[in-house]
């Protein structure tokens, strides 16, 4: 099921546009909502290439509707690496957004008053486990924060594969001038300094250009190394979790509830 009901197609000569219905049931999870950014239209101009993917609800498979095997290519390749990730993942990726709850607070500036931080991180921490998030606000944040980290992570297991493909080149090449190159004199924390070290990352594991970085920084990358061109598996993302682990407690204040 595509989460969308009543299919209406239109190709006019300068445009095509696809219209629909959100189901009752996609609308029940705003956590699905948000994460695939559902919206109720498609529009693109014919004569362009486009994309556009719609993932299944039960998160087993994906709609493709392009005009560009270039597009496709790279499409396929994320959208099976994701589907991959939340259907064989689901305790980190469980671990990974309560961590990157706490990155957004230290882009606040925000101390935390929580118990479960280490309880998360344990051996003994199970995808049933309901963690209290306290004062949640700004939860569409949280889930922008675990989409863009999820992607740059499968950008940073595909792209390698695709790499000789221009619009791989393209978009490196816009990341570098519009999303690293502004911010590297700036002295970013939390979820502002994780996105730009993996755009980081992602840019120089692909261009093979030597990196020269703090501490932080080059320990993500060694991690990310192992990424470089395979399917997240275990091992990588216990390393990447310890490392979240690891920055959160040298970068936050946490208060811990008196027995």
């Amino acid at each position: 099921m595509l989460g969308i009901k009543n299919i209406r197609f239109r190709n006019l000569e300068e445009e095509i546009i696809m219209d629909w219905d959100i189901s009752d049931e996609l609308k029940k999870s705003g956590f699905l909502m948000n994460f695939l950014k559902t919206t109720n239209q498609f529009k693109s101009n014919p004569k362009s290439e486009y994309l556009f993917c719609l993932l299944f609800l039960n998160m087993k498979g994906a709609l493709f509707i392009t005009n560009s095997t270039e597009y496709f290519k790279i499409y396929y390749l994320k959208e099976n690496e994701v589907l991959f990730l939340l259907n064989n993942f689901t305790k980190e990726v469980y671990q990974l957004q309560y961590y990157l709850w706490l990155f957004l607070k230290i882009k606040r500036g925000n101390s935390i008053h929580e118990d479960n931080f280490h309880k998360v991180h344990s051996n003994d921490f199970k995808k049933e486990y309901k963690i209290q998030f306290q004062n949640m606000d700004g939860p569409n944040k949280l889930v922008e924060a675990l989409r863009v980290v999820i992607q740059l992570l499968i950008k940073i297991s595909t792209y390698p594969r695709l790499n000789d493909l221009p619009k791989i080149q393209k978009e490196l090449k816009n990341n570098k001038e519009k999303l690293i190159d502004p911010f590297l004199e700036k002295d970013l924390k939390g979820m502002d300094w994780l996105s730009l070290s993996l755009h980081k990352v992602l840019y120089y594991l692909l261009t093979e250009r030597h990196l020269v970085a703090k501490k932080d920084m080059m320990k993500l990358f060694s991690i990310c190394k192992e990424l470089k061109g395979v399917s997240i598996n275990s091992s990588f993302f216990k390393k990447f979790l310890n490392f979240c682990y690891s920055y959160i407690k040298d970068n936050i204040i946490i208060e811990l509830s008196d027995e």
